[in-house]
């Protein structure tokens, strides 16, 4: 699994990314993710939205 947080310009919003080989998301399964979890909905303007995307290009995203 690979994990990644950005902080959108307006300073306000988030995009995470998540890529994990198969059908198995090890993500919800982290103690740290669960924390952040806790509570969301209240931190949050609206709900989350997931959306599927293709690469188009990438530079060492891939690679540990």
């Amino acid at each position: 699994m690979r994990y990644a947080a950005f902080l959108l310009a307006d300073g306000v919003s988030f995009v995470h990314v998540v890529l994990v080989e198969g059908d198995d998301n090890p993500l919800s399964r982290l103690a740290a993710f669960q924390e952040f979890q806790r509570g969301a909905a209240d931190r949050m303007a609206g709900p989350p939205v997931s959306a599927g995307a293709t690469v188009v290009g990438s530079y060492r995203f891939f690679t540990p």
